[in-house]
């Protein structure tokens, strides 16, 4: 899928970005190719140069404001995965689940790591991505401030 210039789309690791162009680039002796040129809506001063071709799945489209509630639906009514007690096997799933970028699992793990307050360092630091991930898409769609996030949220699960 190719997005046009001007579309906030969302980035798997930075979160949501405004599409400020698509340039051809030669980022390598031997390769050419067509990048979106992405500027994050919540970290100004970066830029990303995403290949069009070679990478589709960095990116993708915002959730509606009817996906968001319904995963949350989906999430109070779900059982909760059995935590992994081997902290190599629970890292390396975390891992896999930003890696996905599947919005469904990022707010799995983070409803199963709210329940484990001491997390190891790494684990940490992945809740803390995947927390800003979640907080910037749904603020942005939902129009409210990304702090406000965490206690809509709550109220929606247990609302259910």
């Amino acid at each position: 899928m190719e997005y046009p210039i001007h579309s906030v789309v969302m980035h798997i690791t930075t979160g949501v970005c405004r599409i400020q162009d698509i340039q051809e680039k030669q980022f390598t002796e031997d390769q050419h190719q067509k990048y979106y040129v992405l500027q994050p809506i919540f970290e100004k001063g970066t830029t990303l140069f995403v290949p069009i071709e070679n990478d589709p799945v960095r990116i993708r489209p915002l959730l509606t404001k009817e996906a968001i509630t319904e995963l949350l639906h989906e999430l109070s009514a779900q059982e909760d995965e059995p935590w992994i007690h081997n902290q190599h096997q629970r890292t390396a799933h975390f891992k896999t689940i930003l890696k996905n970028g599947n919005e469904q699992e990022i707010l799995s793990m983070l409803h199963m790591m709210q329940k484990h307050r001491k997390l190891p360092i790494v684990e940490e630091r992945m809740r803390q991505t995947a927390k800003k991930l979640v907080e910037q898409e749904f603020s942005y769609v939902l129009g409210m401030k990304p702090e406000t996030v965490p206690a809509w949220i709550r109220a929606q699960i247990q609302q259910g």
